[in-house]
Order: C-alpha cells, then structure tokens, then sequence
C-alpha cells in the first residue's frame, strides 16, 4: 500500500497533537501579574521553552488551546512570529465573554445546554479556563465578593483576544 508524503505528516501531526482544531477549543490570552514572566514548558511542569513578560509586546499574544491535562493547557500561538507548542498552567491565562451588547449567557453544571444552569449574566465577563472537551469550556468566574463560579460555556461565546472583541 501506497501512502503520499502529505498523508503521512497529517497523520503524525494529528496523532501528536500538533493541529489545530477548528472551533473543538477556544483561544486565550495572557493574564498574569507577574511580571518576572510567564513561562510556556515542554510538559507539564517540565523544561522551560519560552518566557513571556508582561512589559514584552508578546504579552497580547494569542494562544489557541490544543489539549487539556488539568490544571495545564497546551497551547500554540497565533500572532506571533515564533508559532511555540507547549504548556502554560491554566490560571495565567484568560478569554473573555462575547456578550458585548447584553446578550443572556449561561454557565452549565455540565458540557451541554440540558444541565443545570449555574449562573446566569447579561454583562461581559473574564474567564479563567480550566478544563474542556470539544465545544465547551469548563471556566471560572470571579464574583464581586471575590468567591468563583465555576461551569461550562459555550466556546463560541469566548474570545481569546485582549486587544480587540472577536467577530
């Protein structure tokens, strides 16, 4: 049997995790305070490849999420010149909410529109992404009495961008 060059490198990028998968995760940026920097690892808790600071103009990356091994996200970066692979922990980044005009969203006990709703809000909110499957983010909300809210939202209702509101 017979395999062409372009098959043979999909099927390994794909079995590696080196792809992107369209709409199955959101995208993030950063949101850490420190700014000694953010590092992006090898694994989880592994070899540092890359350190991004605050102060950089790297700071307004995006990051497409890949895989998730709670508390870590694999990420890839978008608009950077370096397109980077690896592992940030889940709390030094962040997507917003798309409800730029009011709309009603919800956060689900569970990755679908028939569970319980946790928490419902009309204003635009950050999130703290902590887990995920295909579709649907598994998030964090601060409240104002600085307690979490933690449920699942839509994908499509995040934006992974902090210098301009996704489409």
């Amino acid at each position: 049997m017979k395999f062409s060059v372009t098959f043979l490198i999909a099927f390994i990028l794909f079995n590696l995790g080196l792809y992107a998968q369209d709409n199955c995760f959101p995208s993030v940026y950063l949101n850490d305070p420190d700014t000694t920097g953010t590092n992006i690892r090898e694994v989880p808790k592994g070899k540092i490849l890359w350190t991004i600071k605050a102060s950089d103009d790297d700071a307004g990356i995006m990051m497409d999420i890949i895989e998730f091994k709670t508390p870590w996200l694999k990420i890839q970066t978008v608009n950077h010149p370096k397109n980077i692979f690896g592992w940030i922990y889940s709390e030094l980044v962040a997507a917003s909410t798309r409800n730029y005009s009011g709309e009603e969203y919800m956060l689900y006990e569970n990755a679908n529109m028939d569970s319980k709703q946790v928490l419902k809000f009309n204003q635009e909110k950050e999130v703290i992404i902590i887990d995920g499957v295909c579709g649907w983010s598994k998030v964090k909300i601060l409240n104002p009495d600085k307690t979490f809210v933690v449920g699942w939202i839509e994908n499509e209702k995040l934006c992974g961008s902090v210098v301009t509101y996704c489409n």
